[in-house]
């Protein structure tokens, strides 16, 4: 009986799936981060400088993208103690700020954009997985910020082909 129960073990451990291997893992997960590359230093060195993730990828996987340059679109605000980047109006209007990320964006870049915010914007900077704003309330930070863009909405888009389209 004991020679059974040997050959069934045996069998049962062999035909089990393997784990994964860590290093696998962690080249899987830098090849996906790879993939989000918006931009190479040059022809020559394709060492990427800005990486585009979702605003939810940046949220979910903070330490891919931990002391990156990245871009990204969400719902901006920017007040006393409240500087962050939503994923949507609605996470804002709630206050679920673990659905954002702070950001640090200086007066210069901001003022311009005054009259559109609180709205949607394309952000660019760098991540910081540790930092996580005032109180600690987010889900990490976009910091030294150089580029603060409104976004255009789909309604926005549509009155400038109407206005091109009768000129």
């Amino acid at each position: 009986m004991r020679l059974k129960e040997a050959v069934f073990l045996s069998v049962v451990f062999a035909c089990r799936p393997s784990e994964p291997r860590a290093d696998s893992r962690a080249s899987a997960v830098q090849s996906s981060v790879s993939q989000r590359c918006d931009m190479v230093a040059s022809e020559r060195d394709t060492t990427c400088i800005l990486f585009g993730p979702s605003l939810i990828e940046l949220i979910a996987r903070p330490d891919d993208y931990d002391e990156k340059r990245v871009r990204v679109i969400g719902f901006a605000n920017l007040e006393f103690e409240g500087n962050a980047l939503y994923v949507s109006r609605e996470d804002f209007e709630h206050m679920i700020t673990r659905n954002g990320v702070w950001l640090d964006v200086s007066a210069a870049l901001a003022k311009p954009h005054a009259a559109r915010l609180p709205g949607y914007f394309l952000v660019e900077g760098l991540f910081s997985a540790g930092h996580r704003g005032h109180m600690g309330l987010w889900s990490g930070a976009i910091e030294r910020v150089t580029r603060f863009d409104a976004s255009f909405s789909r309604a926005d888009v549509d009155t400038i082909r109407r206005r091109a389209s009768v000129r």
